[in-house]
């Protein structure tokens, strides 16, 4: 920021004059996306006058935008110290806590908003999503019923009653309301429109409805615009298993930690890593964090130019790889310092195992693997957030598993972590044998919650935060059959060579 003045001895009017035009030069930056100068404008504005919240608020809107979650949430604190009456700042504050799996804050901040708005629909429907993923279906209800009863019926309304339908027993109520405001709609394109007619094709489906299931998975798809270069991701997998060689990964500095916590559940998505995670997050030694960014973060930052691994990895100092291993280290022990292990659930580090061999050589892997049709199917049906471009289109989705098949291939005959490889199938059908292997794979004693997973008092924020609270059920078992005329695309690309 050297381009701004600094001079602490100014006096207060002048201060308050450069920090609201450094705030208006951030809003646009921020307009124009340029979000690190944008940052910067706001913390200057919030040095110079700190006692205007504002300043701080958007230094943490900013810090979000930028995936900085806990430096974004400071400032938010402490903008709300400096104003709380502000019912927007506890709205961001509640979504930061969500973000981070801290559902007693987000719901606290929620609240709050709502009392400081009563009357704003957007933080009556952000409160009830909330409480829908926790679980609490009959209160978000309650929260929800005078804006069924004032109306309109709007996407985002219309979606959260649709996800708390099932808990309900309200699924072709809440179908035939997608049905109509969908119709209001025809002819119109965004993402809320997408993610009603994903949200469609899932009651639909568990209505045993396949056909129509299917053709609104199909439309949602095509409408969410997103795409996946083939041919760029098997370079990306390419490269990794031309450079990422058992000879090269021993030759190169290792982080010198001995931290056994570090637990990595990794597979496709929707292949029962939240299940997984579930039944041994139910044992009072470990922590399920849920799916954490760190090693991504780590990646993005240090590795991710195409074409260049090798040349990076040859630069990695012993030092270096130290420095790395704490990035990742530091923030999993603050979610628990007491737990014996911390699982890491985000399916996609299964890309940066050879990474996790440098860094933490004594975390444990396992594998989750489920029938790839399924696998595919359901990625298929199923309104990811964010990411997962993939999974929009079944040649696309069949291209991407035989890319993550021949790279875990790569890793069990070339890394020394130990792993184990979990079948979806084998757990759905032995429970009992299955959850016992897991958890001496963790070195820790037997402890008989974790047959009872469905009944931990959890919260899971992911798209199978409602499976993991009901026993398992053989339906998700061979569950394509019912696509099967649909899915000529996508079993012909899982069989190309």
């Amino acid at each position: 920021m050297a381009d701004f003045p600094t001079d602490p001895a100014q006096s207060p009017r002048s201060n308050k004059e450069l920090a609201y035009s450094a705030s208006l030069a951030g809003d646009e930056l921020f307009k124009r996306g340029m979000f690190p100068e944008a940052l910067e404008r706001y913390v200057y504005a919030a040095q110079l006058s700190p006692d205007v919240a504002i300043f701080s608020f958007n230094a943490g809107l900013v810090c979000w935008r930028l995936g900085n979650v806990d430096v974004a949430q400071q400032h938010i604190e402490r903008a709300i110290a400096l104003d709380p009456r502000v019912s927007r700042f506890h709205r961001i504050s509640s979504q930061l806590h969500y973000d981070s799996g801290r559902i007693d804050s987000a719901l606290h901040h929620a609240r709050r908003a709502l009392e400081l708005a009563p009357q704003d629909p957007e933080i009556t429907i952000a409160l009830a999503s909330m409480l829908e993923a926790n679980g609490q279906a009959q209160e978000a209800m309650q929260i929800l019923q005078p804006l069924i009863n004032r109306g309109p019926h709007t996407n985002s309304l219309t979606m959260v009653l649709a996800r708390l339908a099932p808990h309900l027993g309200m699924e072709q109520q809440a179908i035939t309301l997608i049905q109509r405001v969908l119709e209001s709609q025809a002819g119109q394109r965004s993402r809320e429109i997408a993610a009603l007619h994903l949200m469609l094709a899932s009651l639909l489906d568990s209505q045993k409805q396949y056909d129509r299931a299917f053709m609104h998975a199909r439309q949602g798809n095509t409408m969410r615009g997103l795409t996946y270069d083939p041919h760029k991701h098997e370079q990306f997998i390419d490269e990794l298993i031309g450079v990422m060689t058992r000879q090269r990964l021993s030759s190169l500095p290792h982080a010198r930690n001995d931290d056994a916590r570090p637990v990595l559940i990794v597979g496709m998505p929707r292949s029962g890593t939240s299940m997984i995670e579930q039944i041994v997050a139910s044992h009072p030694f470990v922590h399920g964090a849920g799916e954490l960014l760190g090693l991504f973060r780590i990646w993005q930052d240090n590795f991710s130019q195409l074409g260049h691994l090798s040349e990076t990895l040859s630069a990695l100092s012993g030092q270096r790889v130290n420095e790395l291993a704490q990035h990742y280290l530091q923030p999993l022990k603050a979610l628990n310092p007491t737990a014996l292990r911390i699982i890491d659930k985000m399916p996609s580090n299964f890309v940066y195992l050879g990474l996790v061999s440098l860094l933490l050589p004594k975390a444990r892997i396992i594998h989750c693997r489920r029938d790839p049709i399924d696998t595919c199917l359901s990625c298929f049906m199923t309104d990811f957030v964010s990411a997962n471009e993939y999974a929009c289109d079944l040649d696309w989705l069949g291209h991407y598993y035989r890319q993550y098949d021949r790279l875990m291939a790569h890793w069990k005959s070339v890394l020394d972590l130990p792993m184990l490889e979990v079948q979806y199938e084998e757990v759905v059908a032995d429970l009992p044998g299955q959850s016992r292997r897991l958890v001496e794979f963790l070195g820790l004693p037997w402890n008989d919650r974790c047959v009872q997973f469905h009944k931990t008092d959890r919260f899971v924020a992911t798209a199978s935060s409602s499976q993991v609270r009901k026993p398992l059920y053989q339906s998700s078992v061979k569950r394509w059959e019912h696509y099967r005329q649909h899915l000529s695309p996508l079993l012909s690309a899982l069989a190309s060579s």
